[in-house]
């Protein structure tokens, strides 16, 4: 009788465990598309929203006429735990789901360039808050080598971001707090869920090395953990990076590999 207790006590916990991490629905809207007219409400060109929240649970392509962010380049957005829309960041501004650009958004970015880098800006969740999230993002600069133009990262910077109330929607609570100041690659920065299932890693590529930096993201703040040398000196450029689905294995690489 005390095993049978045993057993079924730990399929309760097993399938609450289960139901809280599909409950979690952070990644339900992508955003893509761009708008250059004058009234983004009356073109059928504009800003699109792949849901993942269908009732068939088939993603479906819903265009959206107000938002005004663009993103003709790169960006991220995020929705909330439920999977309601949350806010998007074009490179430019940050726009919640009242489609307003928040108060100082522009001082996110001030120059505006964190558009042009493949997986340079992310949203994730603040560890162990529910209404809190980490706008993390590369700073790029263009640099001249022999009279030709060249793009290349040199800060890695986050924003903590507030959801509020439905009528002041999504505001900052920390501006432009830098983190890493070197020579980045373009991009390609990955995410991996940290073994006590709370934090998180993430992996910043140097630029035209095999060196890697590893920033710990936990309810306090971004910080830099280690600094790792491994492997052959990469190519850097356009590419991505992924983690495997358990965070075991890690990839890398660009167009010229």
């Amino acid at each position: 009788m005390q095993i049978k207790f045993r057993i079924i006590y730990v399929l309760i916990v097993i399938f609450f465990l289960n139901t809280n991490l599909k409950s979690q629905k952070y990644d339900f809207n992508w955003i893509f598309g761009y708008d250059f007219s004058d009234n983004p409400s009356d073109t059928i060109e504009g800003i699109n929203i792949l849901e993942f929240g269908s009732t068939s649970g088939n993603p479906i392509v819903v265009y959206n006429p107000y938002l005004k962010s663009d993103f003709h380049n790169y960006g991220c957005s995020i929705s909330d735990r439920k999977g309601k829309y949350l806010f998007c960041f074009d490179g430019y501004n940050v726009e919640d789901y009242r489609y307003q650009y928040i108060i100082n958004s522009r001082q996110v970015c001030p120059d505006g360039d964190c558009e042009f880098l493949i997986q340079g800006s992310s949203i994730i969740p603040k560890p162990g808050n529910d209404t809190s999230y980490y706008l993390l993002y590369e700073q790029d600069e263009i640099i001249f080598l022999d009279t030709t133009a060249t793009l290349m990262a040199n800060y890695f910077n986050y924003c903590e971001m507030v959801e509020t109330n439905k009528h002041i929607g999504v505001s900052l609570k920390i501006i432009r707090k830098n983190v890493l100041n070197d020579t980045l690659d373009t991009g390609k920065v990955a995410y991996c869920k940290h073994a006590n299932g709370r934090d998180w890693w993430a992996l910043v590529p140097g630029r035209f090395s095999n060196k890697y930096y590893t920033l710990l993201i936990d309810p306090t703040d971004v910080k830099l953990s280690s600094i790792q040398e491994i492997g052959d000196r990469r190519n850097s450029g356009d590419g991505f990076a992924c983690f495997s689905p358990n965070g075991d294995y890690y990839v890398i690489g660009t167009k010229d590999d």
